[in-house]
Formats: structure tokens, sequence, C-alpha cells
């Protein structure tokens, strides 16, 4: 294959590369299109230059994104954050639940930095959990074996990858993974989230909870019982309409702050 010129597509900038492209192709609308040589590395691009890529034939430079270069996730990385976001919102919220996990990456295993997760299975060993106490569900809730409905059934399409496309919403999961590195991505600086499972509230139940929307909870840090700092928790809530009544996607802020 001739090498090929790779640079960006819109909403992405970088250096321009020159590389042999081997992994998987998809669009900016999270479409799978498939796969060439044995490469893991993600790219982005149309399914016009696609064909011409697997036919072995140059493409305009601004026609495809080395989306493993910019983000540094691989084919299965990419698709386990996808798997995340599409497991916990369905589809909703996607780009939001996207951006927390990248977001959530960087603030590390405190919630609040500064040291970030070493990898994406750190985090997901750390924070990938349910109940109380917290039970971990890594690696089952990506393998397919937890059984939640979405992130289940996003699990199993990642086997045959073209499945992925036979549900829209998955497609959406993907999109929001690739919207999280673009430049111009919208960052709402959320690093956590409480979700709240198969329960859906009445317009009047909604209303009762949104008045603790953007409450500010504050807990102390103590070291041999002297304070040090403060940990911050701003949870904001959004409403997924399910016929007449509404799920609850509830996104936090955490940060923190010397005394």
């Amino acid at each position: 294959m001739d090498v090929l010129q790779i640079s960006g597509l819109n909403g992405f900038t970088g250096e321009q590369l020159r590389i042999n492209p081997s992994g998987y192709f998809y669009t900016k609308e999270g479409v799978y299109l498939g796969k060439t040589d044995t490469g893991d590395n993600v790219y982005i691009t149309d399914e016009s230059s696609f064909l011409e890529i697997k036919k072995g034939k140059n493409v305009s430079k601004d026609k495809i994104f080395y989306f493993t270069e910019k983000s540094e996730l691989n084919n299965e990385k990419f698709l386990n954050r996808a798997n995340w976001a599409f497991g916990e919102g369905g589809g909703a919220f996607a780009d939001r639940y996207a951006m927390t996990i990248k977001n959530l990456r960087l603030a590390g295993s405190s919630g609040y930095g500064p040291r970030a997760f070493e990898s994406d299975e750190a985090m997901y060993k750390r924070t990938m959990s349910h109940g109380k106490p917290a039970k971990t569900l890594y690696p089952d809730y990506l393998n397919g074996n937890y059984k939640g409905a979405n992130a289940q059934a996003f699990a199993l399409a990642k086997r045959n990858l073209t499945d992925l496309n036979k549900n829209e919403k998955m497609n959406i999961a993907i999109k929001a993974v690739i919207n999280s590195f673009r430049d111009d991505s919208k960052n709402e600086g959320y690093n956590n989230w409480r979700g709240s499972g198969d329960t859906l509230y009445s317009e009047e139940e909604k209303k009762e909870a949104d008045k603790s929307r953007g409450k500010i909870t504050i807990d102390e840090l103590k070291n041999k019982g002297k304070v040090y700092g403060y940990v911050n928790t701003r949870k904001d809530h959004y409403w997924e309409t399910v016929g007449k009544k509404y799920r609850r996607h509830s996104f936090l802020k955490i940060w923190y702050e010397k005394k």
C-alpha cells in the first residue's frame, strides 16, 4: 500500500503524519467501517475514503484522522470507553458521559486529582463499581458477563464489530468518545456521576429532586484529627424522558481545596 498523508478532519488539529494505516476505521458519526491489516489503531474517515484505502489507493490528507495518535487509545480501549458511556446512559447524554470518563481518568483515584490514573484499566478497577459497599464490576462490565442490559448489549456487540451498527445509540456512544477528543469539544468539568438505574421519576418527583441541583457539599479531610483540606462536590441533574416519566442522570464536579 502506498504511504498515506494523514492530517485532520474538521474539529481536530495536529501535525501532518505519514503512516501506513493499519487498524480500525470509523466515521465521525461513530459508524464502524472495517479494518485494514493487523494493527489495533483507530482512524476516523468517511465511507468512500475507506473504500479507496481498502483498494490500496491514496486519499486526500483532510479525509482521514489518526485518532489513536490524538487519544492514545487503541481500538479496544476506544470501544471500552464507548461501552461504559453506553452502559451508563444507553445513548442518552453520551457526549457528557464520554467527556466525564475522560476527565475522571485525569482526576485520578481521589476523584479530584492531582494524580491521574496510570491507565484506563486502573480507572476501571478503582471506579467501575456498584452498591454499598462498592463492588467492582470490572472486567465483567466490559466483557459481557455483567447483566446490566446496556453494558452487556454493547460488550456482546463488540465481539462482531459490525453488530455495533445495528443499534444507532451504540453509534452515538462511539461518536461521543470521538467528540471528547475534538479540539472544539465542550467540557463542563464533570469528573464523576451517579446513576439512578431503572428508577423513573414523575413530574413532581423531578421538580423535588431538582431542588438539590447545583448544591455544593463540603467534606473535611483530616490527618490525626487535624483538618488539612476540603473536598467539594457539586451535583447537577439531567433528565431523560421515558414515556411520561423521567430517568435521572446526575453528573458531579469534585475538587480539592487546601485549608
